[in-house]
């Protein structure tokens, strides 16, 4: 399967537990950081790039959260499995109705 077909779509991830338990402050995951839904917004020769639409800052004053939109590379030796729906449409704001799978930066 050639990955440029599906920049721009969601997939599900499977990445390493050592990358995903030092790198939880970008996935911000509720349920689980190593298995994951995501939209792949470019790759090249060191990952794959993802995005999390709602990322989230807590500033250390204690004042009011803020969003953002970021994408960040997961490297390729990190990603277990990379799997893709076809048929499947989603949808922002989309709860995951598979057990211990959660999209990122999707509002629950």
């Amino acid at each position: 399967m050639v990955i440029e077909k599906h920049v721009g779509k969601t997939v599900l991830l499977n990445i390493r537990e050592e990358f995903a338990s030092s790198n939880g402050s970008l996935i911000q995951s509720a349920v689980n950081t190593k298995l994951f839904y995501a939209k792949v917004v470019d790759f090249d020769s060191y990952g794959l790039w993802v995005e999390n639409p709602n990322w989230t800052v807590f500033p250390k004053d204690g004042g009011p959260s803020r969003n953002y939109k970021i994408n960040f590379v997961i490297p390729w030796p990190q990603i277990i499995s990379v799997a893709t729906f076809p048929e499947r449409v989603f949808k922002s704001g989309e709860i995951s109705d598979e057990k211990g799978i959660s999209f990122i930066g999707f509002e629950s």
